[in-house]
């Protein structure tokens, strides 16, 4: 899939997650990425994706042996999960040490299309930095799916989420892996995301004058790598099951949407 002059990009899907919180009552499933939706594993429509994303070089798995029985996992590297999600990171890190760049998603927003990644690794490749994440606004998120709930941060460009994903080179993403654990255990709380980032920032987050910029600024600060937020267009991004009305809602989008195509349930 490489070319000439274009650069390796390996992809990580964050998989490692066991079962034991609000899914386990809408499936007993015992790891989150097997829960089905609309007759496929919710993992599988995010390998899909990236099977068809053309920026794509290589895609790793990061889950349990059982994935194997469970998908279709074709030219796809299945890796053991870490006890944490900080570990599961790392063990992305050590078998694609050999990449230029890394793009890590984790395995339960299953409206994600090839396309939607290739834009927002594009747009990562064009832009300045060595590591980026992307943010969709509530107004473009709503209104592809209406009535599927996120949590917003008030910011004065509007109101933001966090995609859920990252983009960078390896040895960027090593040097911010300490806060980009924070960044996932506290993304549905934007004030406990706020204070890792110091009480000036809250001021300004409570009083609406805080902006991306401030947290890229902020960001560096803490990290050292220079780190951008990506205004994407596409709120699939974002989209993550970790609520039961979240998967009730986006599975009825993906039976209109997206037949299943492999990855289905004995």
């Amino acid at each position: 899939m490489n070319t000439e002059g274009k650069p390796n990009i390996e992809a990580v899907i964050l998989a490692g997650a066991v079962n034991d919180g609000p899914l386990k009552d809408m499936s007993g499933e015992k790891y989150e990425a097997l829960v089905p939706l609309a007759g496929k594993c919710m993992v599988q429509y995010v390998v899909d994706a990236l099977q068809k994303a053309e920026t794509i070089d290589g895609i790793s798995v990061v889950g349990f042996p059982e994935f194997r029985e469970r998908l279709s996992l074709k030219e796809t590297r299945l890796v053991p999960a870490g006890k944490t999600f900080l570990d599961s990171v790392r063990m992305g890190l050590e078998v694609n040490s050999a990449a230029e760049h890394l793009f890590f998603i984790t395995g339960d927003v299953p409206m994600i299309t090839g396309p939607v990644i290739d834009r927002f690794v594009q747009s990562s490749i064009e832009g300045e930095g060595e590591f980026f994440v992307p943010v969709v606004m509530r107004e473009t998120s709503e209104a592809r799916f209406p009535g599927v709930s996120r949590t917003y941060v008030k910011l004065r460009d509007g109101d933001v989420t966090l995609g859920n994903c990252f983009f960078g080179t390896e040895h960027s993403i090593r040097r911010v892996l300490p806060e980009l654990e924070k960044m996932y255990h506290y993304r549905k709380s934007p004030l406990r995301m706020a204070s890792t980032l110091g009480p000036g920032f809250i001021v300004r987050l409570l009083t609406r004058r805080a902006g991306i910029a401030h947290l890229e600024q902020m960001f560096q600060r803490i990290t050292g790598a220079e780190g951008h937020a990506v205004i994407s267009p596409d709120p699939e991004l974002a989209a993550d099951v970790d609520k039961p009305e979240q998967l009730l809602t986006l599975e009825q989008f993906l039976r209109e949407e997206v037949p299943p195509q492999g990855g289905g349930l004995p």
